[in-house]
């Protein structure tokens, strides 16, 4: 069984996503409301289009 590989760049959403991006800034008062870039490697069985792994929201 053979498998693929991507790389994706996400921003992760949720209340301690939020919380440890202000933590890391230095308060509530200093974060610039963004949130830190993260990379996600997605692994998917050969044979399955991306379309049944991943779920985009527009």
């Amino acid at each position: 069984m053979t498998s693929r590989f991507t790389v994706l760049t996400v921003r992760p959403a949720g209340k301690q996503s939020l919380a440890a991006a202000q933590e890391a800034a230095g308060g509530r008062n200093r974060w610039n409301g963004v949130l830190p870039v993260q990379t996600l490697v997605v692994e998917w069985p050969h044979g399955l289009g991306l379309d049944h792994i991943l779920m985009v929201s527009e």
